[in-house]
């Protein structure tokens, strides 16, 4: 990202200290959650982890609509959305199984891309449209295809601190 960002642009702020330290602590966490999520999960059948996610979002949903939007509801003709109701459930309750599939099979390195992935999939149409224009946007695209890629090929083994050299004193 940084090959992309104008050279000008590099300097932080006094006041944009808290959002990077926050930041910092998110990556952090959506580790520490992968760590715990894919040891609860083991073994869990993928619909079942899914299907518990969305009743207790559904529920928790639910109980924010009655405390703090119950002015705003109006008289809906349920006959009209049953249709668009019922596929929006299947598409939600598809990506849930399939995101639960993931994140069971999926290692480390390759779910700390997801970041990385999603702007490398939003880039690449327009890369491959506009060719090279600047020499940092394209080595920008080149670096993150690359860490992609060796995320994707990176096994279980190679996420253990000792294979790291980390455990040594």
């Amino acid at each position: 990202m940084c090959l992309v960002v104008p050279v000008d642009a590099y300097s932080v702020a006094w006041n944009q200290i808290p959002m990077l330290v926050l930041q910092t602590l998110l990556g952090v966490a959506a580790v520490a959650t992968w760590v715990f999520a894919r040891g609860r999960l083991n073994g869990a059948p993928s619909e079942c982890a899914a299907g518990c996610y969305l009743l207790l979002s559904a529920a928790g949903n639910a109980a924010f609509a009655l405390l703090f939007e119950r002015g705003s509801w109006q008289p809906l003709d349920w006959r009209q959305l049953i249709a668009p109701l019922a596929l929006q459930a299947v598409v939600v309750a598809c990506s849930w199984v399939l995101w639960f599939w993931l994140l069971q099979r999926v290692t480390l390195g390759a779910f700390g891309m997801r970041a990385l992935a999603a702007w490398l999939a939003a880039v690449i149409p327009g890369f491959a449209v506009f060719g090279f224009l600047e020499w940092r946007a394209d080595a920008a695209v080149v670096v993150a295809l690359s860490a992609v890629v060796v995320a994707l090929r990176a096994g279980p083994v190679e996420e253990q601190p000792v294979v790291l050299g980390l455990g040594e004193t």
